[in-house]
């Protein structure tokens, strides 16, 4: 199972349950929902709910594993299955952006979008791909997101 380490420390209770489970720790939760997305069979992730979205399908999720009540990130299991959400109901949303930044100016354009939106922008995060030096994905936390179906 793919658990990025601060994570794995805010779903112990749960994960401590999970006897003859093997758990790879990833640097983000980034990286644990890429590595679950390739599909092999046997493979779960914990990831943050709001990295969801209707392209993504997996048949197995469990929701709401966090040891705090209080977390507001909702942490679940997944692998391949359609997730069902409220349409109603305002999600904190987060995206990676991979590959679009390339040149300056890139990601100013990108986040100028969400202003101009009214989108509130909770934390930017980047990471190395570690394909190539200099190369960098770019997570994007948004707060009271209307999903659309």
């Amino acid at each position: 199972m793919y658990v990025q380490f601060k994570t794995q420390g805010q779903c112990s209770n749960f994960l401590k349950k999970l006897t003859n489970t093997k758990f790879i720790i990833t640097e983000s939760n980034g990286e644990s929902f890429i590595e679950v997305k390739k599909g092999v069979l046997g493979e779960a992730a914990v990831v943050p709910k709001f990295l969801l979205n209707m392209s993504n399908k997996f048949p197995f999720n469990i929701e709401n594993i966090t040891d705090s009540i209080d977390n507001k990130t909702r942490f679940i299991v997944l692998s391949k299955e359609t997730i069902n959400y409220d349409a109603n109901k305002p999600y904190n949303t987060s995206m990676v952006i991979m590959n679009a930044i390339n040149k300056p100016g890139e990601l100013s354009k990108i986040l100028t979008e969400f202003s101009r939106n009214y989108i509130n922008l909770t934390s930017t995060i980047s990471r190395p791909t570690k394909k190539t030096l200099g190369k960098y994905y770019f997570l994007l936390i948004l707060k009271d997101v209307m999903l659309k179906k």
